[in-house]
């Protein structure tokens, strides 16, 4: 529910500079970079497709999606926090970019790697008949495929 109303609070911010900014530059890269986040959630590169849309929200392999959208975020929040007419949406720009660096700082590590039990793979690999494939799962979310050749 709060991510909902993050999201389009978020949103409503990004279209309102969409709307009212008179700076050609910022609504251009407002445009690319909805491009760019319709792009990936339609069509990711490196995600299942059962349940894509929330592999790309919690996997941080999938950050290059975010990345320009990221950076327009910030460009349209500093832009409103300067810029913007309504007292109303400034001070919640202002409020957003204060709480910038906490989610920074919250962000900032790699998660740890997940057991895939590899021994058990590689058991499984000895004991494999000649000629058969055996797949072992690898961190974040590869897979390596061995076939046995003696």
């Amino acid at each position: 529910m709060l991510l909902s109303l993050v999201t389009l609070f978020g949103a409503f911010l990004i279209g309102y500079t969409l709307l009212k900014s008179t700076t050609l530059e910022l609504r251009l890269f407002i445009l690319f970079s909805i491009l760019i986040y319709a792009a990936a959630l339609t069509s990711p590169a490196a995600t299942p497709v059962d349940g894509q849309w929330a592999h790309i929200a919690t996997n941080n392999t999938s950050l290059r999606y975010w990345f320009i959208p990221g950076f327009c975020s910030l460009a349209t929040l500093l832009y409103l926090a300067s810029k913007a007419v309504s007292v109303f949406v400034r001070y919640s720009a202002i409020a957003v970019l204060v709480l910038v660096p906490y989610g920074i700082v919250k962000d900032w590590s790699n998660p740890k790697f997940e057991n895939m039990h590899f021994p058990r793979y590689a058991e499984e690999f000895d004991n494999a008949a000649p000629g058969s494939e055996v797949i072992i799962p690898i961190n974040p979310n590869w897979e390596m495929k061995l076939v046995k050749k003696n």
